[in-house]
């Protein structure tokens, strides 16, 4: 796909560019590989638990999940773990089934409304299945870490320990800080090795 200029700062234009163009590159995605099963969208400032495999694998029937438990951390030696409502905070926290995510066998085109709405924002899913009355059900483990502060960022660049103080303003709640190897420790649980 083409390369989309953006526009400059942070308004209400520049979120509509950035979920229209990926949106557009996720939809394209998911047509290329013609998925069965599940869709996860996850950006490139995300880590993604490895459990979520085995859960989709377990759970092939099942509408999705959301990431409801995380971490967030920065280049620093803190990292917090988030314990509710990490889905509003970061875009690689929905596991959504490809049938409702809009995807049928056969598909050669998204209509880009569609697509900017379900691949472009991790908000507008969690609504559209709502109004279908399909609920996300929280992933029984944390989920996913958002790492901020890179410089590449496209939200606003933030510091963890300023996002975390931000979270516990109601929509989300500071469980803890942690050194990052426990917080690792944690995130790669049950698997044959570690891998920090």
């Amino acid at each position: 796909m083409p390369y989309s200029e953006l526009s400059e700062g942070q308004g209400k234009r520049r979120w509509i560019e950035i979920r229209r163009d990926k949106g557009a590159r996720v939809a394209a995605g998911v047509l290329a590989a013609a998925p069965g099963g599940h869709i996860m969208v996850a950006d490139w400032d995300d880590l993604v638990s490895p459990r979520i495999s085995q859960l989709v694998a377990d759970n092939p029937e099942a509408p999705g999940w959301r990431a409801e438990s995380g971490f967030i951390f920065d280049t620093g030696r803190i990292v917090y773990a988030i314990e509710q409502a990490m889905h509003t905070a970061n875009g690689s926290t929905l596991v959504i089934r490809s049938d409702l995510a809009g995807w049928q066998p056969g598909m050669t085109e998204f209509d880009p409304n569609w697509a900017e709405n379900m691949f472009g924002s991790h908000h507008k899913p969690k609504e559209i299945l709502a109004k279908q009355g399909i609920e996300l059900a929280p992933m029984p483990f944390r989920g996913v870490a958002y790492r901020v502060g890179t410089g590449l960022n496209v939200s606003e660049q933030h510091e963890a320990v300023y996002r975390a103080r931000k979270m516990t303003d109601g929509r989300w709640q500071l469980l803890r800080a942690m050194r990052p190897r426990i917080a690792m420790r944690e995130f790669t649980q049950g698997l044959d090795r570690p891998i920090w």
